[in-house]
């Protein structure tokens, strides 16, 4: 966590909390860059009835991403296997994606 900015109410349903963390994906890119992830919370009945978040990612983790599931799928197709449907392996799918971002680093670099 590098920064925790204020939450605020978006409307009378939404809660919003950003979040700036030191991302091991930028890092795996050789980027000196730390992400903004905002988390929008909508409650109803008193209860949170979803959850949401948007991130602040550049574009060459969207091009890394796509590239590791094209060149690199072993790093990371049994790991991140149901990872935004309550996988079983959310650190596992990290360190493969991280593994592969480095790849991918490297490539572009070489080219």
């Amino acid at each position: 966590m590098v920064k925790r900015d204020a939450w605020f109410e978006k409307n009378d349903s939404v809660i919003v909390f950003p979040a700036t963390v030191k991302d091991d994906l930028m890092a795996a890119l050789k980027i000196d860059f730390n992400v903004t992830d905002t988390f929008h919370i909508t409650i109803g009945n008193d209860r949170i009835t979803s959850v949401r978040t948007t991130s602040n990612d550049l574009e060459e983790y969207y091009q890394a991403k796509e590239w590791v599931k094209k060149n690199r799928p072993e790093l990371i197709s049994k790991a991140c296997e149901g990872i935004w449907e309550g996988g079983p392996t959310p650190c596992e799918c990290v360190k493969g994606m991280v593994a592969g971002f480095a790849h991918f680093a490297i490539e572009k670099q070489t080219h």
